[in-house]
């Protein structure tokens, strides 16, 4: 019976390092149309009229682990941004929100995690997100997206300047539904791609 607790404990540690010990650091710019990856427009945007799409920009974001395209855009006062692998597979879709948006256990949930790790801390950007399960849900998830439905499944990014012994740094944290911490990761220097090469 003590090993079996010890396995269970052990394996809860392990889970726990895999969270916070994550490396994948990203960096974003932006690039011109030609050089985002083919995607069918008309699949994606079914349900939306192209002249409701505002301030259409393509960008590229660089991380120790892989290469994105995002693609963002204003539509009905919202700013939103679809997440795509670089062969045009869409990977989730999300757009900026304010503090009032999140329900309020889930949001004091995240504020008590960042308030434990961090000194000082600041929330410079917020989004909900709603990922691709598989390609045969990526309409309906859209749809959920564009009207902006709360659902168990969404997640928020926040995207924070925190302040510890060591100084300040940005980083990027992810919560689920509930404000459970899913992952967290250092932000790269915005030129971090261009030193790769």
């Amino acid at each position: 019976m003590k090993r079996y607790k010890l396995c269970v404990l052990l394996l809860l540690f392990l889970g726990n390092m895999t969270i916070f010990g994550q490396k994948s650091q990203e960096s974003q710019h932006r690039i011109k149309k030609a050089q985002f990856p083919t995607i069918s427009i008309d699949t994606l945007f079914k349900a939306v009229n192209d002249s409701e799409l505002k301030k259409v920009r393509y960008y590229k974001a660089v991380d120790t682990a892989r290469t994105t395209y995002t693609l963002k855009f204003k539509m009905q006062r919202l700013h939103y941004q679809m997440h795509f692998y670089s062969k045009g597979k869409l990977l989730k879709v999300g757009f900026g929100i304010k503090e009032v948006d999140v329900p309020s256990d889930t949001y004091a949930a995240m504020q008590h995690y960042l308030q434990n790790r961090f000194k000082n801390v600041k929330i410079r950007r917020m989004y909900q997100e709603y990922h691709i399960i598989s390609e045969e849900k990526a309409q309906s998830t859209i749809k959920n997206a564009f009207q902006n439905l709360m659902l168990p499944t969404n997640q928020y990014r926040l995207l924070i300047m925190g302040k510890n012994e060591l100084g300040r740094q940005a980083y990027e944290a992810k919560f689920d539904a509930e404000g459970e911490l899913n992952a967290f990761t250092e932000a790269l220097p915005s030129n971090y791609d261009r030193v790769l090469y």
